[in-house]
């Protein structure tokens, strides 16, 4: 065990030291011929952390701002390892001329952090602090409407974020603007009502399990009401509404609080395999401390303390992912009922895990895939609790209706012998009678 945290650990070393920074600018002047497709705008761009009003406006001294890759991290764009909560990105849109006077859709996902875009100096969009009125946007790709009014336009995007990670993940793309554009709607229903409707699905039934195991006392199904329970928080805290009656830097923290849930996935596990009660609370001990940190940020933020609790969490979920993946791989092996179905879902979210840390430390660029993940790993271990449930209900039922059948038999039985010791009795009178 030490050995594979170990090895985590190294892997997130050596993947995240090497910051690499281009010396190019991708946006500064990026030629744009056509908007009959997506024009994709990942990849490096101007970036400073001095925030200051001007830097939206054009003809500003760029020559001190860094190029860093967006989506991507910025915590290594300067050497002296400061924690700062806001950046500023920055290029240049070159248009046809026959493009001017179009209206376009920035497709810019900023994962809950506060954010303000400017074309040539005008605010073209501000991120709601009041969102019970207007859409938040919470982890999804913000649709950022303006007009090209001019062939060369500046593009500068300001984030307030913790995650020290502006620019979070694709898409990050320039659309034509459509009023009926299908693949808004997409992005949106995906990282929004799907993504709410899965956590409340969870949610309930977290609480049947609950119920279940009150009244079985088995730990198979206290195991999958936790796991949805905290799988629920972490899908449905970025909602809209709940933005709405509370801050979202309180619900950024918050939410990572749930994925501590993939714990009770590993205690589901056991039940395929075998049972490792110490192996389970040293995990238990080693991701629930980090999770707590998370969750206290609510309460009182410290940016530097979030960043190294925010790593070590990663590498504690991956772990405990790829310990479920083991067990789930050894109970297919033992030909146990369910495992194959958990032994891909588990997987799935160890997939998901890997690539959002990748994500997280910039080597690559790329969607988000934790609540996908989560959602099938979800899927799995709900359909085999249920499937354990009805399997265990219908064999009851199997054995009652056996047991009657035994009683009726056993009565007729009786039956018979009283009969036959009545006869025997009747003859053992008569006998002595005529005796």
């Amino acid at each position: 065990m030490q050995r594979l945290i170990g090895l985590l650990l190294f892997m997130v070393t050596l993947l995240g030291s090497p910051a690499v920074w281009a010396q190019a600018c991708d946006a500064c002047g990026k030629r744009v011929e056509s908007l009959d497709k997506p024009v994709k705008l990942a990849g490096t761009w101007l970036f400073t952390r001095d925030d200051k009003a001007q830097n939206a406006l054009p003809g500003q001294d760029t020559s001190q701002w860094k190029v860093i890759k967006a989506p991507g991290p910025w915590k290594k764009a300067y050497d002296d390892k400061q924690v700062y909560p806001v950046g500023w990105y920055r290029g240049n849109l070159e248009f046809a001329p026959n493009l001017v006077g179009q209206e376009v859709v920035l497709l810019l996902n900023t994962y809950m952090a506060k954010m303000q875009v400017y074309a040539n100096g005008q605010l073209v969009y501000s991120r709601p602090k009041d969102a019970s009125v207007e859409r938040f946007y919470s982890i999804q790709a913000a649709p950022v409407r303006f007009k090209i009014t001019q062939p060369s336009m500046l593009i500068a995007i300001r984030v307030d974020t913790p995650l020290m990670t502006g620019v979070y993940q694709l898409p990050f793309e320039l659309h034509r603007f459509d009023a009926h554009d299908p693949t808004l709607v997409g992005w949106a229903l995906w990282g929004g009502e799907v993504r709410n409707i899965v956590g409340w699905v969870a949610f309930f039934f977290g609480l049947f399990f609950l119920l279940v195991y009150s009244k079985t006392q088995y730990p198979l199904y206290l195991a999958a009401a936790l796991g949805s329970i905290f799988g629920c928080q972490f899908l449905v805290m970025p909602a809209d509404y709940l933005v709405a009656l509370f801050p979202s830097r309180t619900l950024t923290y918050l939410h990572y609080f749930g994925l501590s849930g993939i714990f009770f996935f590993f205690m589901f596990s056991q039940f395929f395999y075998k049972f490792v009660p110490r192996l389970s609370i040293a995990l238990g001990v080693l991701l629930g401390l980090p999770a707590l940190g998370l969750a206290s940020m609510a309460v009182h933020e410290n940016l530097a303390l979030f960043q190294s609790l925010r790593s070590v969490y990663f590498v504690m979920l991956l772990v405990a992912s790829l310990c479920s993946v083991y067990f789930f791989f050894r109970g297919v092996l033992l030909k146990r009922p369910g495992a194959k179905t958990m032994l891909v879902g588990m997987t799935a979210f160890t997939v998901g895990a890997m690539n959002d840390m990748l994500l997280g430390l910039g080597i690559i660029q790329s969607v988000s895939l934790a609540a996908t993940a989560l959602t099938l790993a979800l899927g799995a271990m709900l359909y085999v609790a249920v499937q354990r449930f009805a399997n265990t209900f219908l064999e009851n039922k199997r054995l009652v209706t056996d047991l009657r059948d035994i009683n009726e038999n056993l009565e007729g039985l009786v039956a018979q012998r009283t009969q036959a010791l009545r006869e025997k009795t009747n003859d053992i009178q008569a006998m002595l009678q005529n005796m």
